[in-house]
């Protein structure tokens, strides 16, 4: 009777979670058809991004909202699908092939989802946290009619405007915080502009730990002057690691102008790029060689910082809210290296311990594999210990304060281990419990790989939608 009182208690709860399931699978369909993604899909020309390719800011909350809804559908269509097989599962009587071909299912299942979930991120993604976003002719004027308007009760002189351009020839990670960087750096100047005899000609990087700079050509024309400098630079910027692998990192070049002090802004030399849409790579090297990673979009942006200090200028007049011009690379990393090199020795001791619960057996019993709880322990132990070796090295090349998405994998195989040791003692030093010692084990066995994967399907949901 206690049996089955506990048997009906866990279908109510399947069939609540289910139901659940459902409601909000059908809430993220219903977003994503009001959102025009399946005229995306089926008709890419015609849809929303399509018509919207140059409101960058628009079809960044868009991509936000397809990843979102993306990942939610298919996590909650894998959460109904786990419930409906644990379902029949206890509805029917279980042999030992049942139980496993439940078990292939399951695994295959959160499997497939966690590697969609990862491929919607990728495809989907969108990094960027800038105020103003400069992705065409018409976002730059809008910006100079808004950054013309001073208030009314400013003492300042009204800003004046320098245009000033980027050149990439090379970019490097020498850290996970440094970025060595070699580029064309111009600005123009207005005839009227350089009659200003305190108007000193320059810029300055204020993130660069080392610069330098050297005069590359100077051009005069009929209404402006072009300097040009030759830059090598290593900046530093914080970036989030969150989603190692499968992470996405905005590489900035923050400009000022070098008399930062007066109310001078730079803005973006759009007339000196061919193309100046994002997807357009503009001031790029073509050829640009950058190992690990791969470029998808660069642009123009600002940001409207605050500093609580005048650098010892009275007159200083970007304490609050002045725009600083950005150069934003958007860089993605190479999913087939960090697979070989981080996941594939993952899944590898995952096996192993596979292995290891199949293999496990009543020491009691005449059984093929001698597999004693010493033995067990060894083993546990150096593979333990090659984990240990694995994230120490992953933290040694990526210094972070918050926990990477890959992290949760060794995590999951920390609890992995010792799950399987206290599973062999269990199994081995107490006979009573029935779930432990229910065909040889075969609970454990087949409940493995369901739970490991599973657990970083959750994961996988929570971290990157």
């Amino acid at each position: 009777m206690k049996k089955i009182t506990i048997r009906i208690i866990a279908k109510i709860i399947l069939i609540i979670i289910g139901v659940m399931a459902l409601y909000s699978l059908y809430g993220y369909i219903n977003n994503l058809y009001q959102q025009d993604f399946f005229s995306h899909i089926l008709d890419s020309a015609n849809s929303l991004l399509a018509q919207q390719a140059y409101d960058f800011t628009f079809t960044n909350e868009l991509l936000t909202m397809y990843r979102q809804s993306l990942g939610g559908s298919i996590f909650y269509t894998c959460l109904f699908v786990s419930c409906l097989l644990v379902f029949i599962f206890l509805r029917f009587k279980s042999t030992e092939t049942f139980l496993w071909t439940i078990s292939w299912v399951l695994t295959a299942t959160f499997s497939v989802a966690t590697l969609a979930i990862c491929g919607v991120a990728i495809r989907y993604a969108s990094n960027h946290d800038l105020k103003k976003i400069i992705s065409s002719k018409e976002d730059l004027s809008d910006f100079l009619r808004v950054a013309s308007q001073s208030p009314s009760d400013s003492s300042y002189a009204p800003p004046v405007f320098i245009k000033t351009g980027l050149f990439i020839q090379s970019m490097q990670f020498n850290s996970a915080n440094d970025v060595v960087v070699t580029c064309y750096i111009w600005q123009k100047y207005d005839r009227k502009q350089l009659q200003d005899t305190t108007l000193h000609i320059g810029f300055v990087l204020p993130e660069a730990t080392a610069v330098n700079i050297s005069h590359a050509y100077t051009k005069e024309y009929k209404d402006f002057i072009v300097y040009g400098w030759d830059v090598e630079t290593t900046i530093r910027e914080t970036f989030s690691y969150k989603n190692y692998p499968f992470d996405f990192q905005n590489v900035w070049v923050r400009m000022w102008h070098k008399d930062f002090e007066k109310n001078i802004v730079l803005i973006p030399d759009l007339d000196a790029y061919k193309q100046v849409h994002p997807d357009a790579k503009m001031g790029i090297e073509e050829h640009i060689v950058l190992p690990g990673w791969e470029i998808t979009q660069s642009f123009f942006g600002y940001m409207y910082n605050d500093y609580n200090a005048n650098f010892g200028i009275p007159d200083y007049v970007g304490l609050d809210a002045f725009p600083e011009l950005y150069y934003c690379i958007l860089v993605k990393r190479f999913v087939l290296t960090t697979f070989i090199s981080e996941l594939l020795p993952i899944l590898t001791i995952l096996f192993i311990l596979f292995v290891c619960v199949s293999i496990a057996h009543d020491e009691a019993s005449d059984d093929f594999f001698k597999f004693n709880v010493m033995e067990l322990l060894s083993l546990a132990t150096a593979i333990v210990f090659v984990i240990i070796l694995l994230q120490v090295d992953l933290r040694r090349k990526i210094s972070s304060s918050e926990v990477l998405y890959i992290e949760y994998y060794y995590f999951m195989l920390y609890a992995v281990i010792f799950g399987i040791l206290f599973d062999y003692i269990m199994l081995n030093r107490f006979k009573h419990f029935k779930i432990i010692q229910y065909g040889d084990n075969i609970l454990i066995k087949v409940g493995l790989l369901p739970l490991c994967t599973g657990f970083i399907l959750c994961v996988t949901y929570i971290t990157f939608t």
